[in-house]
């Protein structure tokens, strides 16, 4: 299983970046970097963004930051809406969230 994985990495790094390094003998090492760095560089490539003007903003970082701000006022929140059965189910569902951001 191991030599599968290892046949399927040295082929995504032949045909991803072969052109680029050209003839060169990579080491293990090497060509291990190369692969890790393909893939970071595909998966933030991939990642939801948003765009403020000239600024790109994760959305997996504006989440966290929301969350936070939820996590710290949640008893407040907790106690407004606790006489109104359809808020506080609301916020119920809200505070369902909360692990996720962990």
């Amino acid at each position: 299983m191991v030599l599968d994985y290892e046949k399927k990495l040295c082929g995504d790094l032949h045909v991803g970046l072969g052109s680029i390094l050209g003839a060169r003998v990579l080491g293990r090492r090497e060509q291990m970097e190369a692969v890790l760095q393909r893939k970071m560089d595909e998966i933030n490539r991939e990642t939801w963004k948003l765009r403020f003007g000239t600024t790109e903003i994760m959305v997996k970082d504006l989440a966290q930051t929301v969350l936070g701000i939820i996590n710290r006022v949640n008893g407040y929140i907790t106690g407004a809406v606790a006489s109104n059965p359809y808020a506080s189910l609301a916020w119920a569902g809200i505070t369902l969230l909360l692990p996720v951001r962990e």
